[in-house]
């Protein structure tokens, strides 16, 4: 490859990080107490969907767990439905609390009620000390550290700050002038630099996982509705209304194994729309610092690589910010508008580079090319990888498509008032129509089979299939 053409291209390295910023992991101080986190900072992209009221460091306790397994055994598995409905209660059976730095899990009670496990990892940190980042980037990663502690919430990730002792999103934006971007950036990274990227956020993929249908029919069958449903046929088959609990059965049975069905099936749907890579071109340096050309997938792309833009037709694998040549480039899947946009390589001048006002120089994930044109004739366009995966502006918006169940929460918290109001009317009508079956000399049988016919009539136990 011609060396000449690569120096011609001239990008950034990146600046020194603020010293709060510097934070080194020392696994005895994270020993000394078990405690509640928090989250001092957030992404400017999070929703109030995604924000976190409060952080427990926790591992799988051994002796409680065995005994959790054993009454699922007993129970045919019917007690772990109880850990659907509530499920706090898998910090009594299954995990206890712990330090941070022995923690295996971490649980994770959300803003809007929702608590939730994820796994808490642990990722050794090398040869930092000359790392690019710490030049050019505004940042809060702790690359002089030699372990960082993280785990991931509605696909944001979060690092532990140790000088805050709490919790941030990874803040990680490039800001120098543009000169120095042209000056420093255009010879690729370093292959040790490569690796503690991948490290720290992941592959260039905006991957969904989806669970099987099994999975999503166990959590069906979860919803104690359903349960109420159960107890109502088995009564009315007592009370000898074999068709009206046959109908009931049958469609109850079909209402789980259809919406088990679409569920899934949309997720699915979301994850064929996310998932995309192609074959690209980078510029990377050895350790000998001799510059190489090199062809990969686009999931193997990390923030600050240097590469050419795809060929027209194809979509943009990450957000990038455009170094040499113009781009047409279509928008449509962002701001739904199918026409060509343009786009020009940043200016060489002294000004800074603030992300947020270079709309006409950024690039952003799943757009598609139209055409590049490159400054001279046998030239390449080329890009800095700005973020990716779901960091990215396609990440974002699939993370927010994925997690928009609002409308569907606010249906459901609304039935759920309407149930309760019913069952405060049923209550109301027991006390009324007791003390009268009393007085016509009932037996507490027939009183019993009643007030429990009453209640089932005035609750709809076929509000499910609504």
């Amino acid at each position: 490859m011609d060396k000449s053409n690569l120096k011609s291209l001239e990008f950034p390295i990146i600046s020194e990080h603020n010293e709060e910023n510097i934070d080194y992991i020392e696994k005895k101080d994270l020993k000394q107490i078990i405690k509640e986190y928090h989250v001092s900072r957030y992404d400017e992209l999070c929703g109030d969907y995604a924000k976190i009221e409060k952080l427990i460091p926790i591992k799988t306790n051994n002796p409680v767990y065995i005994f959790y397994i054993l009454i699922n055994i007993i129970t045919f598995g019917i007690f772990s439905f109880f850990f659907v409905w509530f499920p706090t209660l898998k910090l009594i059976f299954i995990y206890k609390p712990t330090t941070l730095s022995d923690a295996k899990y971490i649980a994770i009670y959300g803003k809007e009620g929702e608590f939730t496990i994820k796994k808490f990892r642990k990722t050794i940190l090398n040869n930092t000390e000359k790392s690019f980042q710490h030049t050019d980037y505004d940042t809060n990663i702790p690359f002089n550290a030699k372990e960082i502690y993280h785990f991931n919430y509605k696909f944001f990730r979060y690092i532990y700050i140790t000088t805050l002792d709490s919790f941030q999103s990874i803040k990680y934006k490039l800001h120098t002038s543009y000169k120095r971007i042209h000056r420093k950036y255009t010879q690729g990274l370093y292959d040790s630099d490569i690796e503690i990227q991948r490290k720290i956020f992941g592959e260039c993929n905006i991957k969904l996982q989806i669970g099987s249908y099994f999975k999503f029919l166990y959590y069906e069958l979860g919803d104690p509705f359903y349960l109420f449903d159960l107890f109502s046929i088995i009564l009315w088959y007592k009370d000898q209304y074999e068709i009206y609990a046959t109908i009931i059965s049958f469609t109850t049975i079909l209402s789980i194994i259809t919406n088990a069905y679409e569920s899934r099936k949309n997720q699915l749907i979301l994850q064929k729309l996310a998932r995309y890579s192609c074959s690209i071109n980078v510029i990377r340096k050895n350790e000998n610092g001799h510059i190489y050309k090199k062809n990969i997938s686009s999931k193997e792309l990390v923030p600050g690589d240097l590469f050419e833009i795809p060929e027209e037709n194809q979509l943009m694998p990450c957000d990038a910010i455009l170094l040499s040549g113009t781009v047409f480039i279509n928008e449509a899947m962002i701001t739904g508008e199918n026409s060509p946009v343009k786009k020009n390589s940043i200016p060489n001048n002294k000004n800074i580079f603030i992300e947020e006002k270079e709309e006409r120089n950024f690039l952003f994930s799943g757009t598609q090319i139209i055409q590049k044109i490159p400054k001279t004739k046998n030239g390449k366009v080329y890009a800095l990888v700005d973020s990716t995966g779901f960091n990215t502006w396609k990440g974002n918006l699939i993370r927010a498509t994925f997690f928009s169940e609002n409308e569907e929460f606010e249906f459901i918290n609304d039935s759920q008032k309407y149930i309760l109001f019913m069952g405060f009317v049923a209550i109301i009508g027991l006390c009324i129509t007791i003390p009268f079956l009393i007085k016509l000399g009932e037996t507490k049988y027939t009183i019993l089979i009643r007030s429990l016919d009453l209640i089932t009539t005035t609750v709809p136990p076929y509000y499910q299939l609504v």
